[in-house]
């Protein structure tokens, strides 16, 4: 039995705005501690940043973005301590078992001016689609060479990609 998409896009509104007054209600007990600074807001705000910085079809990655790791060189400016860059892949191999090809990724993927509740419901009613999600090692970013930095994370991510799209998955250490 399925769930009525209402259901589910109000559940997803609801888990939403608790953490959003969770986040709140911390900032507000720690601030007469620790004051209302970036440092004190990244402490409590895990931040995750797309460098790709735009969705596509499904079927590429895009272009990483350097200046979108120009947030992490402020946390670092204010002296914010480490900052950590983890590469993470996305991808939809199969589409009710079967391997989805390049055909049907578009239907998957969520970009461009589509709007969002008709192509969730589209998502949702569609069958079962397999979603792989590849966190790779997390690296130490020192506000160093952006350029360089991004061009090392998007090979990571697109090594990730195709080798969930094989089925290629790395044997988890134990």
């Amino acid at each position: 039995r399925r769930l009525p998409i209402s259901v589910i896009i109000i559940a997803l509104f609801v888990v939403g705005f608790a953490l959003m007054g969770f986040e709140m209600l911390g900032s507000r007990y720690l601030n007469p501690h620790f004051g209302s600074s970036i440092n004190t807001w990244a402490s409590l705000i895990s931040v995750v940043l797309f460098a790709e910085g735009t969705s596509s079809d499904g079927n590429r990655v895009l272009q990483f973005r350097s200046a979108l790791v120009g947030a992490a060189s402020e946390v670092l400016t204010q002296g914010g301590g480490e900052v950590w860059l983890q590469p993470l892949s996305i991808s939809y191999p199969r589409l009710d078992g079967l391997p989805m090809g390049r055909l049907h990724r578009p239907r998957v993927a969520w970009y461009g001016d589509t709007d969002f509740v008709p192509h969730l419901k589209d998502y949702v009613l569609h069958g079962a689609i397999d979603a792989v999600v590849t966190f790779g090692e997390p690296v130490p970013f020192d506000g160093g060479d952006r350029k360089a930095m991004v061009r090392s994370l998007e090979a990571a991510v697109r090594r990730m990609r195709i080798e969930a799209l094989r089925g290629d998955f790395p044997a988890k250490a134990a």
